[in-house]
């Protein structure tokens, strides 16, 4: 896999969407801070998406072709999931919306943090995160580790619990799966879990791998993509930056502008073919 090209704006302003391809726990710096591995700008700071976010993306993002992108690649998320350091099995699940989840993402940086491909966290760490996180008892969690479309109680409340209590969203992605694989909740959108302790992040599978949900997959493997969201604030920002507000505004509006000598006007009703 390599990085997944989002579709350009009509102006030369950063991407909404971009993908870090590599070792996580390396490339989330440059995420975050916009920086090569130099320390040269060479981006805008984002956020790493959420599953949230990306189920969104998947059925309803603004573009077709990053829709399509989405859906066609799996993605690791920002949410996490977290094996007991005190070797009990309990599992839990945070979202990158909990300060001290988001503290524990944004400091990866090294793969000497790692162990057995997680980043370790406290026993207070750990406690901290509970107290808002969704909860895998012992036995359901080794359950799924045995048979990740076993507890499909659990696993729907897992899936409900990351995409933030929207119901809506999670059957609309499960409808994405089956229109390509058929199935129902019972075989799809699966749940692995690994046995190391330790924090890993959200892997989400792409729709056509029936868009399982993977917390086994390592840090330091250079498998599957962090993306990264810029803000709207920022993104606007930038646009105006490099067009002028009248334009941005016209834009919005839904109204003809002139840019670097051209008119441009909104077209509602008409099909444009390429000849």
């Amino acid at each position: 896999m390599s990085h997944l090209n989002f579709q350009e704006p009509a102006f030369e302003v950063p991407l909404r969407l971009r993908s870090f391809y590599g070792r996580n726990v390396e490339q989330m710096q440059r995420l975050l801070e916009g920086k090569d591995e130099n320390g040269k700008v060479v981006d805008i700071p984002r956020t790493p998406i959420t599953v949230k976010q990306l189920l969104y993306e998947r059925v309803s993002g603004k573009y077709e072709h990053d829709r399509t992108l989405l859906r066609d690649n799996y993605v690791n998320a920002a949410d996490v999931i977290v094996v007991d350091p005190e070797g009990s099995g309990e599992t839990i699940i945070g979202l990158y919306t909990d300060p001290a989840v988001k503290e524990l993402v944004h400091s990866l940086c090294s793969i000497n943090q790692l162990v057995a491909g997680s980043l370790p966290v406290s026993t207070d760490q750990y406690q901290e995160i509970k107290k808002q996180a969704f909860v895998f008892a012992p036995n359901v969690a080794n359950e799924l580790r045995r048979d990740p479309y076993s507890q499909q109680e659990f696993r729907e409340e897992f899936w409900n619990y990351v995409a933030e209590g929207d119901t809506d969203l999670v059957r609309a992605n499960l409808s994405l799966v089956q229109e390509v694989n058929g199935g129902s909740m019972k075989d799809r959108m699966g749940l692995y879990l690994s046995s190391n302790s330790g924090l890993r992040l959200v892997c989400v599978g792409s729709v056509g791998g029936i868009s399982d949900a993977d917390g086994y997959r390592g840090l330091g493997l250079s498998d599957g993509p962090l993306v990264g969201v810029a803000a709207e604030p920022l993104a606007r920002e930038n646009l105006e930056s490099k067009v002028g507000k009248g334009v941005v505004w016209a834009l919005s509006a839904g109204t003809a502008f002139e840019y670097k000598g051209t008119i441009y006007a909104p077209v509602q009703g008409v099909t444009l073919k390429k000849r």
